[in-house]
């Protein structure tokens, strides 16, 4: 399993030389296989940077999945200026939690409506389909994705996943054991690569409930117990549209 973070900041893209070091994008990250599959973690300003990386290579995946913790702008900014989108013969899955009203296929598509944007899904030209998620398990190829909801203000997921023998836990925001009622269930084995992407400094910062370094300390360090305590055996199939 290979990892790249492509953004880190919550809430707002920044440049200057204050983010020098960690950079100045909005949440996103890639997950690579040793077969070469392609997840990416959130779809924020930092996902410009990977698809400006992917038209660079050579051996570039022409398919891939998008998982999504929830459409606020944050997480879903980079999604028009993703440039594989566009391309003819690409396929590409976007999973995320439906939100409080409406499918993730309508808020997405509301992002990009002309109020907002010039440019609509429907212009993509390669084969994009939004998928809702609940708390649960489910496959991509040979990668194993365990969600669960986590606390924050709208509707938000956290995932564990499965691949090369080894454990990502990617809980974006706060992973508390009140979040949903799975957080009675079982707990989870722990995570063998836990990497979590922090927003705050710390030490907490309930009024958002973006996540910490103590928390993502707490909730994947030390085995992310409180993340990941949905049953294993709650299979979940995503709602898919085309």
């Amino acid at each position: 399993m290979k990892i790249r973070f492509w953004g880190t900041r919550g809430s707002i893209a920044k440049a200057g030389q204050s983010t020098l070091r960690y950079g100045g994008n909005t949440s996103c990250v890639e997950v690579r296989s040793a077969a070469g599959d392609l997840i990416i973690l959130d779809a924020g300003t930092g996902l410009h940077g990977l698809a400006q990386s992917l038209l660079r290579e050579p051996t570039a995946p022409r398919s891939g999945s998008l998982l999504i913790s929830h459409t606020h702008w944050d997480h879903i900014q980079g999604i028009p200026f993703f440039a594989p989108f566009y391309q003819p013969g690409q396929r590409w899955s976007i999973f995320g939690p439906s939100g409080v009203h409406k499918s993730l296929d309508e808020l997405l598509h509301g992002q990009m409506s002309q109020d907002y944007f010039p440019v609509a899904m429907e212009d993509f030209n390669a084969h994009v389909e939004t998928c809702d998620l609940k708390e649960g398990h489910f496959s991509v190829g040979d990668i194993s994705v365990t969600t669960q909801y986590l606390n924050h203000p709208g509707v938000t997921i956290g995932y564990r996943i499965v691949v090369d023998g080894k454990t990502l836990v990617y809980p974006r925001h706060s992973p508390t054991a009140d979040a949903s009622p799975a957080a009675a269930a079982p707990r989870r084995p722990a995570a063998k690569t836990p990497a979590t992407a922090t927003s705050w400094p710390g030490p907490t910062s309930s009024s958002t409930t973006h996540s910490t370094p103590l928390k993502s300390t707490t909730s994947a360090w030390a085995g992310a117990t409180a993340p990941w305590s949905t049953s294993p055996t709650s299979p979940s199939t995503p709602t898919c549209a085309a």
